[in-house]
């Protein structure tokens, strides 16, 4: 059993990337929703960038056990900003 979160937007999914990384094993695509991988969120602040048929949207994961290398400043989305705090 994997951890996940799932976040829903408006309109279908053409790709999610975790921390600038794609693939399956970091979500699995499934419509307008998105299950997204707890192990793929390595980082204390984790940028999760939604592309879906309305334009773009971030969610922030804070992951007080990762690791500090590097992380960057969230950029402005198209659509919403959502904060999630994992403990």
């Amino acid at each position: 059993l994997r951890r996940t979160i799932y976040v829903n937007v408006p309109a279908g999914i053409s790709s999610v990337a975790v921390n600038g990384k794609t693939g399956d094993e970091v979500a699995k695509i499934q419509g307008a929703g998105v299950i997204v991988f707890i192990s793929a969120m390595t980082k204390k602040t984790n940028t999760v960038e939604i592309e879906y048929a309305g334009g773009t949207a971030t969610v922030i994961v804070k992951n007080e056990n990762g690791t500090d290398d590097g992380d960057t400043t969230t950029e402005t989305t198209t659509e919403a900003t959502e904060r999630y705090s994992l403990k």
